[in-house]
């Protein structure tokens, strides 16, 4: 039986390959660290990463509003990124 929670799940995994231009768990660290500090670049790439699986798992939530809704959740990023630690769950 497909539960609810199974797409949910299943959009936030995405494909079961990893893209060959994905960028290693330590370059999106490293990215975070300098994003924190202001550069673009860094942010970037952080987005670029990120968006997709954004995406995905917020269309399994949301359907049709999943695009205003990653739009909002970067504004919140952008805006608190340097407050982020990484100790919440």
């Amino acid at each position: 039986m497909n539960r609810p929670e199974d797409s949910t799940l299943s959009a936030l995994a995405g494909p079961s390959d990893t893209a060959p231009d994905a960028p290693p768990s330590t370059d999106l660290e490293a990215a975070l660290v300098a994003a924190q500090r202001g550069d673009p670049d860094a942010f970037r790439l952080l987005y670029r990463d990120t968006q997709p699986r954004l995406l995905r798992y917020l269309h399994a939530l949301t359907g049709d509003d999943a695009e205003d809704t990653a739009s909002e959740t970067w504004l919140h990023i952008a805006r608190d990124l340097h407050t982020f630690h990484g100790d919440y769950d």
